[in-house]
């Protein structure tokens, strides 16, 4: 019972070492006792069956490494001249596809866009025949309007006409009708 305790421990090792046997004979090297190369079959001791006994292995020594062929003197190597100061770097140039102002290739705008966009607004009349009175008649006018329509005229005075008196009255107005 002892005998196969001790058989079932040292399994893992003498398979890891059986399979290092295995690796180095695939590789070339000489591991056996018999000097043979790996041929292929390998064998496993198992638990119920010990392991065989091998004799010691005796490595042959590895026959002497050629001798290198003598190779020609190399040439003698002359030390490097000092070196001169390395030449000024050449001022930068601008490169040639580079130019100082630039060139309008093609300018265009959309039919009534000359001007530049902006808000355009459209006032209409505050009242119907608005544009046909006179500053008088509009001044007494705006004191009976209420404030939408005072606003209104005022814009319309100051987009169309500009009469000062006008614009003063409408701004009087909308002080009052805001208090």
């Amino acid at each position: 019972m002892v005998g196969t305790l001790t058989q079932l421990a040292t399994l893992p090792l003498r398979l890891a070492l059986r399979g290092a046997e295995i690796v180095l004979r695939a590789a070339g090297g000489i591991v056996g006792g018999d000097g043979d190369s790996y041929d292929g079959e390998a064998r496993v001791a198992t638990a119920d069956e010990p392991a065989p006994r091998r004799e010691p292995v005796t490595r042959a020594a590895a026959p002497p490494a050629p001798a290198p062929a003598a190779e020609p003197p190399a040439p003698a190597v002359e030390p490097p001249a000092p070196a001169a100061e390395p030449p000024a770097p050449a001022p930068e140039a601008e490169p040639p596809h580079v130019s100082e102002e630039p060139v309008l290739v093609e300018e265009f705008a959309d039919p009534g866009a000359e001007e530049g966009a902006g808000p355009e607004i459209s006032i209409g009349e505050p009242w119907p025949s608005y544009a046909s009175m006179n500053a008088t008649e509009v001044i007494a006018r705006l004191e009976e309007a209420d404030p939408a329509a005072v606003a209104v005229a005022r814009l319309y005075e100051q987009a169309n006409r500009g009469r000062k008196t006008v614009l003063a009255a409408a701004d009087r107005r909308l002080k009052v009708l805001g208090s």
